[in-house]
């Protein structure tokens, strides 16, 4: 199978943040454990298909997803970031890479859809809490 840009940079992430958690103490099995669930994750994004659907994301215009865009950004930001807290029990190399690629990926959801600063304070009220809610 030959691995494209997507999977070459996910991998390349999954080693550095295995091999960083086994030079800060992480046993063997810690280690094997995310460096499977990285390249599981580098499958997974690194398919056509998953190309596709963020394409398809970035691409939908409308009046509602514009404005929902941000918290739901937000929200998965949080689950992600509450899922490795919880599983690496909070190893903080790889919760800092993993919100890394996560703030990376999630960038381009995350422009306000207006310029009036009335309409922006409660969608970025909304995106905090919606981060928050997902985090716990």
């Amino acid at each position: 199978m030959p691995f494209n840009r997507r999977h070459k940079a996910i991998l390349f992430v999954t080693l550095v943040a295995s091999g960083c958690a086994l030079l800060l103490g992480a046993e063997l099995k810690e280690a094997l454990g995310s460096t499977m669930l990285g390249v599981a994750f580098a499958w997974a994004i690194g398919s056509d298909t998953a190309a596709r659907l963020y394409g398809s994301l970035k691409g939908v215009s409308g009046a509602f997803y514009t404005w929902i865009r941000l918290p739901l950004a937000m929200a998965l930001a949080g689950a992600v970031l509450g899922a490795v807290l919880l599983f690496t029990r909070a190893n903080p190399v790889l919760v800092v890479a993993v919100m890394c690629a996560a703030g990376i990926l999630l960038a381009p959801l995350t422009p306000l859809p207006t310029q009036k600063i009335w309409l922006r304070i409660p969608l970025v009220l909304l995106g905090i809490a919606a981060y928050l809610l997902a985090t716990f």
